[in-house]
């Protein structure tokens, strides 16, 4: 029996996810999942800024929050680390943009949150204190989101490089923003 135009094109789709993209060699039902990985993970990172940031708030007393004050630029900041969560997320969820190219987005999301994470916490502490600090929310971040997102071997290493150099970054950019001398230890 000969094959109609839709029964044809029934049997390419059908066979399509098990095809490896030629863009990152993955196969295409494994990109698609980690795309929706992404989308979900973008979101919830998106939520977690703001809920990080009023959570705290809530729970520490009010004249305790008076002796240290949040500059502007950590706001500023927190909602565009969260507006970054949201676009990615439209676009992950979307599926306007191939997967492969989706999951490079989602590695430059990396650096970018990375930057910002760096950011509110040089704003938020002073440079002595940062020295010495050990808690540092881009490690975690790098951790996480490598853990989410699969790529080659060659874009992840790029994309935790880069996101690693944003702590640094961060420092330099906040200094150079509010006029901070460069920390000593």
């Amino acid at each position: 029996m000969p094959r109609t135009g839709e029964d044809s094109a029934r049997g390419v789709a059908l066979h399509a996810p098990h095809t490896p993209s030629v863009r990152s060699g993955l196969p295409e039902d494994l990109l698609e999942r980690a795309v929706q990985r992404l989308g979900v993970f973008a979101a919830l990172s998106a939520l977690a800024q703001p809920a990080l940031y009023f959570g705290l708030r809530a729970v520490v007393p009010e004249n305790v929050l008076r002796l240290s004050s949040t500059p502007h630029s950590y706001i500023v900041a927190m909602w565009l680390a969260a507006a970054c969560g949201l676009v990615i997320f439209a676009l992950a969820f979307s599926r306007k943009l191939p997967s492969a190219l989706m999951l490079d987005f989602g590695l430059v999301f990396e650096v970018v949150v990375a930057l910002l994470i760096g950011f509110m916490q040089v704003t938020r502490y002073s440079p002595e204190l940062l020295v010495h600090m050990g808690f540092n929310g881009i490690p975690v971040w790098l951790t996480v989101f490598a853990l989410v997102v699969p790529a080659s071997t060659a874009k992840t290493t790029r994309g935790a490089i880069a996101s690693a150099l944003m702590g640094p970054g961060s420092l330099m950019l906040a200094a150079e923003i509010n006029q901070q001398p460069a920390p000593t230890t």
